[in-house]
């Protein structure tokens, strides 16, 4: 096997685990759990995720002998789903946002009313919600992800290595950068206010580049 076919696909899961609604997703799951041991998490699910997808296709690929084929159609049809989750990503994190602070009336034995300010976490990123994201970004994405196999040599045995070293490399950069977004979000933890500020900011960042990836499939 050509180590330097594998060493390509290596650096390339690196490179396509960054591309923005990559980042987008996974720095919104950050936003909501501040601490770079819970970022390292959410970014080892969502590359785990993202690697069954690919895997997933290259074991069919293996079994079905008929090459497979993903059209323009397919394309479309990923990248407005794909839009959709992260619209759907972002509008969980703003409630999140929103709902962190407000008022609650209070009253007392003697009749005395006042108010009080009580302040919720930012939000809560259920277990299975980075894996199962990873997951569609990887269907999303499986035709670039296709364009690998001319690289490898040695049959399918070859292009198997390949897409597995570009599955480790989207595993490694995106727990890497989960744990980057985690510390980032975790040094305001002690700054509720400008957290809840980064926080909003994200989703609204994550929510744009959603409606962009809509554009792009319609």
């Amino acid at each position: 096997m050509d180590g330097l076919a594998l060493g390509t696909g290596f650096v390339l899961g690196l490179r396509h685990s960054l591309d923005p609604d990559h980042v987008a997703a996974l720095a919104q799951f950050a936003s909501a759990e501040p601490a770079a041991r819970r970022g390292l998490v959410f970014g080892l699910r969502w590359g785990m995720g993202h690697a069954a997808a690919v895997l997933m296709v290259l074991l069919v690929s293996m079994l079905v002998p008929a090459r497979l084929e993903f059209g323009p159609g397919y394309e479309q049809a990923a990248e407005l789903g794909v839009g959709m989750l992260l619209v759907g990503i972002a509008l969980w994190r703003l409630a999140g946002v929103l709902r962190t602070e407000h008022a609650h009336l209070h009253r007392h034995a003697n009749g005395t009313v006042h108010s009080h300010r009580h302040r919720h976490g930012l939000g809560h990123v259920h277990a299975h919600a980075p894996t199962a994201t990873g997951f569609a970004h990887g269907a999303a994405g499986i035709v670039g992800v296709l364009a690998l196999t001319p690289l490898a040599q040695g049959g399918a045995l070859g292009r198997a290595l390949v897409l597995v070293a570009f599955a480790v490399g989207s595993v490694l950069s995106m727990a890497l950068f989960g744990a980057l977004a985690g510390r980032l979000f975790g040094s305001l933890d002690a700054r509720p206010r400008a957290l809840r500020t980064a926080a909003g900011l994200t989703a609204v960042a994550g929510l744009l580049v959603g409606l962009l990836w809509i554009g792009r499939g319609l």
